[in-house]
């Protein structure tokens, strides 16, 4: 569902807040029509064209095999997706952040990210060197939202005052993604369809069917 992001170099920053974020919302980019909706709440929905429909019937034409239709669901339907937490550590500044977050899902490789201008609502957007958008908004808690070829995921939570003992696990590494959805992904790249256009996601597919 997510690739590898550009790792910024986290040495520097000392940090403020220590944030655990619950996934609360995916939204898959339409693909045929089709995009897939997940909430911690209410599981997985499928709709194409505006109307809801079936995992089946959202793929029906996209020339994907019934075992990669079951291996989508097999995948979506995974408690570690819904239960998934996110480790955000913030550095605030008068007006804006800057930091770092990581979990054992989604986003296993520790993401840091340089300051981040505040708008007045609260709320701190930026685009990361390959394209994908963070958006982070500080209140009472804290709500981290990301965008990019992959979707839009969702995650909010509470913040505390941040401990260096208890983040060892944000500790940098050079380790990459290996999947085959990372390379299918990659490879639609190179082959010339933009990152987040529906062409791209049915190249995706494609890729994943050989």
């Amino acid at each position: 569902m997510v690739g590898l992001l550009y790792l910024f170099s986290s040495s520097a920053f000392a940090f403020d807040k220590s944030c655990a974020l619950n996934f609360s919302g995916y939204s898959s980019p339409s693909i045929a029509g089709c995009v897939i909706r997940m909430t911690k709440p209410k599981g997985v929905s499928f709709t194409r064209n505006g109307q809801k429909t079936s995992l089946g019937d959202c793929f029906k034409d996209t020339g994907l095999s019934p075992d990669v239709i079951e291996a989508i669901r097999s995948e979506l339907n995974k408690d570690e997706l819904r239960n998934e937490v996110l480790n955000l550590n913030l550095k605030v500044h008068e007006n804006g952040y800057s930091g770092e977050f990581a979990s054992d899902v989604s986003w296993t490789q520790p993401i840091s990210f340089p300051f981040i201008k505040r708008d007045w609502g609260g709320t701190a957007k930026a685009y990361l060197d390959n394209g994908i958008q963070i958006s982070i908004t500080l209140k009472s808690g804290a709500q981290l939202i990301l965008r990019g070829d992959f979707g839009t995921i969702r995650y909010s939570g509470t913040c505390k005052k941040y401990a260096a003992k208890k983040n060892k696990a944000l500790k940098p590494t050079t380790t990459t993604s290996t999947s085959k959805l990372g390379k299918a992904k990659s490879t639609c790249t190179e082959l010339g369809f933009a990152l987040g256009t529906e062409k791209h996601g049915e190249c995706v597919l494609k890729m994943m069917d050989n």
